[in-house]
């Protein structure tokens, strides 16, 4: 239960954050050039490796001009900022995974969320600087890759 809430937290977290960090290594998945499984094994599974290869893939994504990096390099930092903060939640979370009963990991859960919420609040303001910046094509590629599709397989709701 907790590797299907840190793997769905993954899709929400990875998207809406410029799609920040995931919640769980594993659930880091990307088609590419958004790092895959196999280059998170690669990198080692650090979080670190990971999102500069998200930072990466996104700024050429997104086709950043040199006038947009100042922008471009407040959100990529907010995106470090939020991965480190993260990790330590999923660090901690991890080594209690197993030993805890149904309200301790409703706690857990809801302190995820929490942290997801407070780590977007951070962000919408350093991508809403970019993004007020960016042509209608940027922003239209944007829109592909904030609208929770992009390398993701979702199933549909019947």
């Amino acid at each position: 239960m907790i590797r299907t809430f840190i793997k769905s937290m993954a899709c929400v977290f990875a998207v809406a954050s410029l799609m920040i960090t995931a919640t769980s290594p594993s659930a880091w998945a990307q088609d590419k050039p958004v790092p895959g499984v196999s280059d998170q094994e690669k990198a080692g599974k650090h979080s670190a490796d990971w999102i500069e290869a998200r930072i990466t893939a996104l700024h050429d994504k997104l086709h950043i001009t040199s006038a947009q990096e100042k922008a471009w390099n407040d959100v990529a930092q907010q995106m470090r900022d939020n991965t480190k903060e993260m990790k330590g939640l999923i660090d901690n979370w991890n080594s209690v995974a197993g030993k805890l009963d149904a309200l301790d990991s409703l706690k857990k859960h809801a302190e995820m969320v929490e942290a997801h919420s407070k780590a977007l609040q951070k962000l919408i303001p350093a991508f809403e600087a970019l993004f007020n910046q960016m042509s209608e094509k940027q922003k239209a590629d944007a829109d592909v890759v904030f609208s929770g599709h992009e390398g993701r397989k979702h199933r549909k709701s019947e």
